[in-house]
């Protein structure tokens, strides 16, 4: 899995490039990796934190009012891991050992988490919805190293890199607030859910970086939202 292959490359090169006085190179990629947990798609020219986010997969199934309770309820229960996990995760210093092993140590935690949703939500879909739900996920999980590769080739600086690692952390903690909140319906709660993360980013880019952006993304309209 890429994910699992990312975080093993971290702790290695956290541990090298800790020596070497380098770890600051890390931050690109740890601003991919939280872009890539979000396994975003291309299926729209202007890119909501629903088509990115695979926990927005989770409303999004086609099921009866009994299983939509059923997967309520694994939402919330996994969530309760979720808000320990994000309390008081904010970034303030990338270039920091004990920072970078504590989010992606986090990042390794959030991905488990996730997993582990995914599995119980199949467990209670018929043959016909696993297949589906299934099939939606693997569509998110092929876009993951294009995005990786857009982040990387932004060549972000130091201070682009904090602001844009706590949008995503930010970004992630309202999707699991939002897709855990059943006081809405689920058509309410995608609704809430769409709001434009590249948008966000592209505020923190020079020209340059929002036009390759652009480019590497490649959207239909050749945007990234307004």
């Amino acid at each position: 899995m890429i994910y699992i292959e990312l975080f093993t490359f971290f702790q290695k090169e956290m541990s090298r490039l800790h020596k070497t006085g380098k770890l600051v190179c890390m931050l690109c990629l740890v601003a991919a990796s939280l872009v890539l947990s979000m396994h975003p798609g291309f299926s729209s020219p202007r890119i909501n934190t629903s088509d990115l986010s695979q926990e927005s997969l989770w409303i999004s199934l086609d099921l009866p009012a009994e299983k939509r309770e059923k997967v309520d309820g694994i939402i919330n229960d996994e969530y309760k891991q979720v808000k320990i996990l994000q309390k008081n995760m904010l970034i303030t210093d990338l270039s920091n050992f004990n920072t970078l092993y504590r989010l992606t140590n986090y990042m390794k935690k959030m991905s488990d988490i996730r997993t582990t949703t995914n599995n119980r939500i199949l467990s209670i879909l018929s043959p016909e919805q696993q297949f589906a739900f299934e099939n939606l996920l693997a569509t998110k999980q092929q876009a993951n190293e294009k995005t990786t590769a857009t982040m990387l080739a932004l060549n972000l600086t130091s201070k682009q890199q904090i602001i844009i690692v706590n949008l995503m952390l930010q970004s992630q903690k309202n999707v699991w607030a939002t897709i855990a909140d059943t006081s809405l319906s689920w058509e309410k709660r995608t609704k809430k859910l769409h709001t434009n993360i590249f948008s966000k980013i592209s505020a923190f880019l020079t020209k340059d970086q929002r036009i390759m952006m652009n480019t590497w993304l490649q959207y239909d309209d050749g945007t990234i939202g307004n």
